[in-house]
């Protein structure tokens, strides 16, 4: 919706520049960020880009060492295709869920400040997703999942990522079995928060609307960061859904 009356301001600055003088959306950082604060998740999140690689290739192979410390082989698990890859894909997985949520939550507080209306509301709600709430609704989403993912462990039907594939399920394999774990559940915040942030930019769409006039809307590009934001989201889930 459009706002007519409202009188145009000359002296505004272009939204395009959405990625803040970068061009890619990943270059970011909470220090920039000043609605990084107000949500629980922020918190618990590496500031900037390079902190956030650092980290999440930390866990990884964290992960990698505790592995080869289960294994009785040694040399069969450094040796391994799967274990090699492991700790990248566990990585990968936590810095897609960083790259979306904080980058995302600027864009889409980037869109909401150039609107009027009843934005209280949508920022009680934005909480709600960005809360510890979005934890309990990842565990949802994720049960089906892990569920299939323990009875197929158990049955052996992933024989062939075992260690030592003819020995059946040890330790190490038990430590395979939590880490994909992990990521279904890190696969499963994702949508959640993908889910939460479309929610959230339909009910801004439908309750509040543009400061301006049509032509100052479209001049400065005022409504970008939602469909920057909205195609992101789509893109990632397109990817998390074939993983």
């Amino acid at each position: 919706m459009v706002d007519h009356g409202a009188k145009a301001d000359k002296t505004s600055e272009p939204v395009s520049g959405i990625f803040s003088g970068s061009s890619f959306l990943i270059f970011t950082n909470k220090n920039s960020f000043v609605h990084a604060d107000n949500y629980w998740i922020h918190k618990w999140l590496p500031d900037s880009t390079p902190w956030a690689v650092l980290t999440f290739v930390g866990i990884g192979m964290l992960a990698w060492l505790v592995g080869i410390l289960l294994s009785n082989d040694k040399m069969i698990f450094i040796h391994s295709r799967e274990w090699q890859v492991q700790p990248l894909y566990l990585a990968g997985h936590l810095f897609t869920a960083w790259m979306f949520v904080l980058p995302f939550t600027k864009l889409f507080h980037r869109a909401l400040e150039s609107m009027e209306g009843p934005k209280e509301v949508i920022l009680r709600c934005t909480k709600v997703v960005l809360g510890p709430q979005s934890l309990i609704g990842a565990t949802v989403l994720a049960i089906p999942f892990l569920v299939a993912l323990v009875r197929s462990f158990l049955l052996g039907q992933y024989e062939e990522y075992y260690l030592v594939e003819d020995s059946g399920l040890s330790l190490v394999d038990i430590w395979m079995m939590i880490i994909w774990a992990t990521e279904w559940w890190i696969n499963s915040y994702i949508w959640f928060i993908l889910i939460g942030f479309i929610g959230l930019t339909l009910s801004a769409i439908k309750y509040c609307k543009f400061k301006g006039e049509i032509e100052e809307i479209l001049i400065h590009e005022k409504y970008k960061p939602f469909f920057v934001a909205d195609s992101s989201r789509f893109n990632q889930l397109s990817i998390f859904l074939y993983d």
